[in-house]
């Protein structure tokens, strides 16, 4: 199922729904000033050369996503402010770094996400943004050293995320995503 809207039938989402950010999360995307992204929309054969070209946040991110899915049997949606132009060169982009979302949605701004996320029933988001956080509890914070951002307790590396949830271990024990906020739910 790929969905093209912001609008789910709640009843076809699986309880044990982990989703994730693209730009910024799933991989580095520059900061740009909106004129700048502008510009690019204007220009499909650039836009499409900068969404292809763009790397991985960290290269265990495949691997730990298909964890989630076939150790863990849960479900990977992904939740982008993307326009719906791109959910093909995005869909492109995660096939051919072996990711392979149940869905995709996309035009959905970081504002929206929370109330979205809950509605969804997702039980753990990951996200960069920090407006996500505020609206949805269950967002593990991500962030990378070459973004700037300045580091804090909130925010995981994937190096901590994948220390934390016991991933590229051969311990067989439950997901332990509780062990980022008191509020997530141990699987």
């Amino acid at each position: 199922m790929l969905l093209e809207s912001k609008l789910i039938d709640e009843r076809r989402v699986p309880k044990r729904l982990v989703t994730f950010d693209i730009d910024g999360t799933i991989c580095h995307s520059p900061a740009m000033a909106a004129n700048q992204w502008q510009r690019l929309r204007e220009d499909p054969t650039a836009e499409r050369n900068f969404y292809e070209n763009l790397p991985l946040a960290h290269p265990d991110l495949p691997g730990f996503i298909q964890w989630l899915q076939t150790v863990h049997n849960m479900e990977v949606g992904f939740v982008t402010a993307r326009s719906m132009w791109d959910r093909d060169i995005t869909m492109e982009y995660l096939n051919r770094h072996g990711i392979h979302p149940t869905w995709l949605v996309v035009n959905m701004p970081a504002e929206e996400r929370g109330v979205f996320l809950q509605s969804i029933n997702a039980c753990v988001h990951f996200d960069d943004h920090d407006l996500v956080q505020q609206t949805f509890e269950r967002t593990i914070p991500v962030w990378y050293n070459d973004w700037g951002k300045v580091p804090s307790p909130k925010y995981y590396t994937w190096e901590e995320i994948n220390r934390i949830t016991g991933y590229g271990t051969t311990a067989n024990y439950p997901l332990q995503l509780s062990l980022f906020t008191p509020e997530l739910v141990t699987f």
